[in-house]
């Protein structure tokens, strides 16, 4: 499954300005950039996801957050899931899939925890440091570090029964940052995990909630 990952294989040796541009212009990734790291995105309403070639599609698909170190080969440090499409949306594999195991959807920010140059790192869907500013987060009166640690410490997240091959996916719901739905205190839920040597997602239990399960005989019983 490693070989199937794209990016590195098409920025290649190229340096890292060169390979940024390629990757905005070519292949519509929204990127972040630390001193040693990146983060690719996808454009949601990008072009390419109607009129790219498979390869684009492929590139954005598998970019959803993606962080990789930032220099030849460009190594990939963390994978979270794939790009997945709204029920309501074409491109949504529900409309063929026979699906009968459901998860519940949460209204909270995705987050990321992996293991980079001996020490963990949390990142947001599109931002490397969750201690950089950002204007959204004015209205609450915290930064996006304050609200994730919250609910870290409320979830009972331990960093030590956490294996260092291994990125964790979580969402993070708080009462002070309000999307959607109003919830009535801070938390995490293990969304998933991935093991960053073969690629493979992981069913394993960290010790931190994860969202309700349903079990439905078809998918209109779900809707």
């Amino acid at each position: 499954m490693c070989d199937s990952i794209q990016l590195s294989k098409v920025i290649g040796d190229l340096e890292w300005p060169k390979a940024r541009q390629l990757l905005q212009t070519k292949y519509d990734l929204s990127i972040d950039e630390t001193d040693k790291l990146f983060c690719a995105k996808y454009i949601h309403d990008s072009r390419l996801w109607k009129c790219g070639t498979e390869q684009q599609k492929l590139m954005l698909a598998q970019n959803r957050g993606a962080i990789y170190e930032k220099k030849p080969p460009y190594h990939l440090v963390c994978l979270p899931f794939y790009k997945f499409w709204n029920y309501n949306e074409p491109p949504a594999a529900t409309k063929t899939a026979n699906w009968t195991h459901f998860t519940e959807k949460l209204d909270g920010t995705f987050f990321k925890v992996y293991y980079f140059e001996n020490e963990w790192h949390v990142s947001s869907n599109s931002r490397i440091d969750i201690k950089q500013f950002r204007e959204k987060y004015v209205r609450c009166g915290k930064t996006n570090e304050q609200l994730w640690q919250e609910a870290a410490i409320e979830a009972g997240l331990d960093y030590s029964k956490l294996n260092k091959r291994f990125a964790y996916f979580f969402e993070r719901v708080h009462p002070d940052y309000k999307i959607v739905i109003q919830y009535d205190k801070p938390m995490l839920y293990h969304l998933g995990t991935r093991d960053m040597l073969t690629l493979d997602e992981l069913d394993i239990d960290i010790g931190v909630p994860k969202p309700r399960s349903f079990q439905f005989l078809d998918l209109n019983e779900c809707l």
